[in-house]
């Protein structure tokens, strides 16, 4: 099921959610759909485990709005968006565990690092050289 919120600066974006029990929030990786997970993800066998898995679309993707302005997409924008849902839903301390794949262990650091309490916390997907230091990019 398809269900919106409204991000940290007032952008209209989507989540998907399946199952029951426990909430998961599982942010996806690069091309930043959630609803790919449940197309050719790991989804259903989560949902089958007993939780309730929340898989939101990044801003710029799949259900969610794609704002046009650069300013519309400062730096953190992910993890602003994706505290803005933990919000939205009601989660305190512990009511929820939080995952993340590749670009999305990136966001749940950052969560982690900006005060996020979930439970429980998997970064996967994702090698310890791309966030503790620079890339080879630069």
């Amino acid at each position: 099921m398809t269900q919106r919120y409204t991000g940290f600066d007032g952008t209209e974006l989507a989540w998907h959610e399946i199952g029951s029990g426990r909430p998961l929030l599982f942010l996806p990786g690069f091309g930043g759909q959630g609803s790919q997970l449940l197309r050719w993800g790991p989804a259903t066998d989560i949902a089958a485990k007993g939780y309730r898995l929340l898989l939101p679309d990044f801003r710029g993707y799949g259900d969610s709005t794609t704002p046009g302005a650069a300013t519309a997409y400062p730096p953190d924008v992910l993890t602003e968006d994706a505290l803005a849902l933990v919000a939205f839903l009601g989660f305190g301390d512990g009511d929820y565990d939080l995952a993340g794949y590749s670009l999305g262990a990136r966001v749940v650091l950052r969560m982690l690092a900006r005060g996020a309490t979930p439970r429980r916390a998997i970064a996967a997907g994702q090698g310890l050289a791309k966030v503790t230091g620079p890339q080879q990019a630069g």
